[in-house]
């Protein structure tokens, strides 16, 4: 996303840098004519080293407007910019993580601040609360989707029988990185019980990370290795959400996922979990189905709920798609962040 942002602007005739303080990672595909740098420093809050950079990168280049995103680097960037003398600032965050530390520094930060971004009603509420920031200074801006690059399609065929995926076979699928939050584990566990009813199911997880090896164990230990794809990280992102039958997002919690906008604007079946921003995504249930976090068994019911119903199915995966359009569209949302940044700049 913050890819899309610079691209955005820098169509718009802004003169835009992007920084990573320890990404993007080398090798990553970064989609943008804006140009990006990765400072390749330690992003924890308490190292001085990250803010004296930042600092000097800053100064190099004379921002009229500072965009950090993520609580780090929203205490780095703003050390920083109180050293060179940068006045705007904009921050967004991505995420539910705020205990009573974060949300104590951010109290004490919030006057240098012009504008708080955050993805959902939800995070708009928890970080209003918890943080004290004015009604004025808080934007929600949710994250968006390509709503003609990914778009319903048929299955891809060629990609199907290439990893050996038949025309009855019941595709279930997730994208996203292979770690402890997304809760992988959890839909290995469900596949068990969805395939006892449903023989023909099958489990395509697309993305990699550093749990990869041990879900592929517990996949094997389960005795469901045979009935699970394991297809690593993905640019065609959309050849791929065509395979699936359904959607699942099992994650512990989660903002605002863009894998779920791709799904939606798929016109896919979700089954997700009921914490973080995912309720408000999907319409409190209206454009998918919700389940309580870590319980393999609830995934599995609405799994096999879905393939019982395919009325039912479509249904979802329609309003999904609307909503997607409606809500979700990248158009509405450049549109939105230029006149973010006009409004900021006209201070």
């Amino acid at each position: 996303m913050v890819a899309r942002q610079a691209q955005a602007l820098h169509e718009r005739g802004l003169d835009v840098a992007v920084w990573g303080i320890s990404t993007p990672e080398p090798g990553a595909i970064v989609e943008t004519e804006a140009p990006v740098r990765s400072l390749g420093l330690p992003k924890t809050t308490l190292i001085p080293q990250t803010t004296h950079r930042l600092a000097r990168e800053i100064a190099a280049y004379a921002p009229d407007v500072l965009h950090l995103h993520s609580y780090t680097t929203h205490v780095h960037g703003i050390r920083a910019a109180r050293r060179v003398g940068v006045k705007r600032i904009l921050v967004s965050f991505h995420d539910f993580r705020l205990g009573r530390r974060r949300a104590a520094v951010c109290r004490r930060l919030k006057g240098y601040v012009s504008r708080v971004i955050v993805l959902n009603e939800t995070m708009r509420r928890l970080y209003q609360r918890a943080c004290d920031y004015a009604t004025e200074q808080m934007l929600v801006l949710p994250n968006a989707v390509d709503t003609e690059r990914f778009a319903p399609a048929p299955r891809d065929q060629a990609l199907a029988k290439q990893l050996g995926i038949g025309p009855d076979d019941f595709v279930i699928g997730c994208v996203g990185g292979l770690n402890r939050n997304k809760a992988h584990r959890f839909l290995l566990r469900a596949l068990g019980a969805v395939v006892e009813r449903l023989p023909q199911a099958r489990l395509v997880l697309v993305g990699e990370g550093r749990d990869r090896r041990s879900l592929e164990q517990l996949a094997r230990r389960l005795h469901r290795d045979d009935r699970v794809i394991f297809a690593g990280r993905q640019r065609e992102v959309p050849r791929w959400l065509s395979l699936f039958d359904v959607f699942v997002q099992p994650s512990l919690i989660e903002s605002d996922p863009l894998a779920v906008h791709e799904a939606m604007a798929m016109g896919l079946p979700i089954v997700a979990t009921n914490r973080g921003g995912l309720p408000e995504l999907l319409a409190e249930g209206e454009a998918g189905l919700l389940v309580p976090p870590g319980r393999p068994r609830a995934l599995a019911d609405a799994i096999l709920h879905l393939a019982a119903d395919p009325s039912h199915a479509r249904a979802l995966g329609a309003n999904a798609r609307r909503r997607a359009v409606e809500r979700y569209s990248l158009r509405d949302y450049e549109q939105r962040l230029w006149e973010l940044y006009q409004s900021v700049l006209a201070e």
